[in-house]
């Protein structure tokens, strides 16, 4: 029986293989990258698993800094929105430290970004809000108030905040997500038929009335974006992408 040599096998440097985002064929991180980004540094200082054993103190300005830089300085690129889902920011920084009256427009719209992409990667988006869940109405009430701003947010913002929304009116199934969604879409919404509205307190009719009255409000904005749309094509693409989330509603 005839022996077969066996050839020696090359040795090969192992390659660092690239993260990648499902249905993102171009949007790949490298390891090498992750660990060189400032990105990877601010989170181990502040909100690593050893940040927070450490107790270190919360800082608003980290959040508007890297929503300046990060997310709108880099027009929401993808990659850098993946950087941050990558190091738990979501999770580890931006929700347990959310607070009724004080969060900024930079925190809410960091939220409404990391959960878009959370949806886009097709990972459970809604796990973390379940630990702070009395806070979330207070969440989603400003981003229905920044929907609505024509000055507080541009047309690139007004359509990440669409897109979060449109992930809460497809996420019925969420409990804490179903209790919001429906206040905008129930009958209540006929303000006319309910007749109780008497007894509320003024505060309490002010936040009925608001949550009767968005989609009509919303279908108002979406005509003043048709009606202002001007010539020049960056500026169209922007609001044309605003347009176009608000079409589901």
């Amino acid at each position: 029986m005839e022996t077969v040599k066996e050839e020696p096998i090359e040795s090969k440097p192992i390659e660092s293989k690239p993260l990648k985002s499902v249905g993102k064929k171009s949007s790949a991180i490298t390891v090498e990258q992750i660990q060189e980004d400032r990105i990877t540094e601010l989170a181990f200082k502040n909100w690593s698993p050893e940040a927070r054993k450490n107790n270190v103190p919360f800082k608003p300005q980290i959040v508007e800094e890297i929503y300046q830089k990060e997310l709108a300085g880099s027009n929401f690129s993808t990659k850098r929105i993946m950087m941050l889902e990558f190091s738990r920011y979501l999770e580890n920084y931006l929700w347990p430290n959310y607070k009724r009256g004080k969060a900024t427009t930079a925190h809410v719209m960091s939220i409404a970004a990391l959960v878009n992409e959370k949806f886009q990667e097709r990972v459970p988006a809604w796990e973390g809000f379940k630990s702070l869940p009395d806070e979330f109405p207070y969440l989603f009430k400003q981003v229905l108030d920044l929907c609505l701003s024509s000055s507080t947010v541009t047309y690139k913002e007004t359509t990440v905040l669409l897109i979060f929304l449109i992930h809460c009116f497809n996420s019925l199934e969420v409990e804490l997500i179903r209790e919001r969604v429906q206040r905008l879409v129930s009958l209540p919404i006929w303000t006319n038929l309910l007749l109780r509205d008497s007894k509320l307190s003024q505060e309490e009719l002010e936040v009925v009335e608001f949550e009767r009255q968005f989609l009509a409000r919303l279908i108002d904005k979406f005509y003043e974006i048709l009606d202002s749309i001007p010539f020049k094509k960056k500026i169209f693409t922007h609001c044309n992408g605003a347009l176009k989330k608000c079409m589901p509603f």
